[in-house]
Order: C-alpha cells, then structure tokens, then sequence
C-alpha cells in the first residue's frame, strides 16, 4: 500500500467541481453583463462582484490546495490552455459577429465559453494531477523499497 492511499487526507485533490462552474462563471460574466444596458451600474458589477467572490472563496476554501495549484499554474499546458482560451474568445466574437445577427451575441460568447472554460480547466488539470500522482506513487514505492535493500546489503 503506498504511502497515499494509507492516507487519504495527503491524497492529490484537483479543484472540486463547484470551483472550475466559478471559473467559467467569471470569464462568461464579462460578456453576459454586456447585455445589461450600457449605463447599468450592473454592466461592471456583476463582473467585479464575481471576481471577488472567486478570490475570498480561493483564499478560504482553496488554501489547502495551493501547493498543487502552484503546480497546475506553473505548467505550460496551463499557460497554453489560457491563451487558447483567450484566441477562442476572440474568434468567436468575431465570428459571432460576422454569422450571427441577433440581439444577444454577447450572451451567446458568454454562455459558450461558461461551457469551454471549466471542461478545459477540468482537462488542463486531470492531466497534471494524473503526472504529479504517479510521481508521488513511484516515490513512496521507492522509499519503501529503500530499507529493504539496505537491510539486504547488510544481511549480505
């Protein structure tokens, strides 16, 4: 049994599922809020509202994830998922508005990637969390095995 599975509070946990809706909550915000009415005090603080409610519940809730997080930033996949992301929202404003003619073409941009951002985050992060768990695995059967060698070399 390796050193993880005896116990479960060490265990590599990704961002629950709450957080990763969050996420895309606050990237959609800025589009859907542009379907407020442009002197709207809504059209900015729905986005500002959203954004703070994302960092008090990262810096409660998350703080125990923060080593795994820094993990999951530091990558490059993360950081090529983020300008993907970026690209996406930028194509797809302008396709929207070349193809798409309705009254709502923000809220069709905001509510496309409230779907693309948590599924790309979710995917950006099952990988490295699915790395960093097979590293710390191989780890403990390494060190495992350690005493048994040095207990065989000095049998020997």
């Amino acid at each position: 049994m390796t050193a993880t599975a005896e116990r479960p509070d060490q265990r590599i946990q990704g961002f629950p599922v709450w957080y990763l809706v969050l996420a895309g909550v606050l990237v959609a915000s800025f589009d859907i809020s542009q379907e407020f009415p442009s002197g709207s005090p809504a059209r900015r603080l729905v986005p500002l509202g959203i954004l703070l409610l994302h960092l008090v519940l990262w810096v409660s809730v998350l703080r125990r994830r923060m080593r795994y997080t820094r993990a999951v930033l530091r990558s490059p996949r993360t950081r090529l998922l983020a300008f993907g992301l970026a690209v996406l929202r930028s194509l797809l404003g302008v396709l929207l508005g070349h193809l798409y003619a309705g009254p709502h073409h923000h809220l069709v941009v905001g509510l496309i990637m409230l779907v693309v951002v948590p599924v790309g985050i979710w995917c950006d992060q099952w990988l490295i969390l699915r790395t960093l768990r097979r590293e710390s695995e191989r780890a403990a059967e390494r060190s495992e095995r350690a005493p048994d060698n040095a207990a065989e070399r000095a049998s020997a």
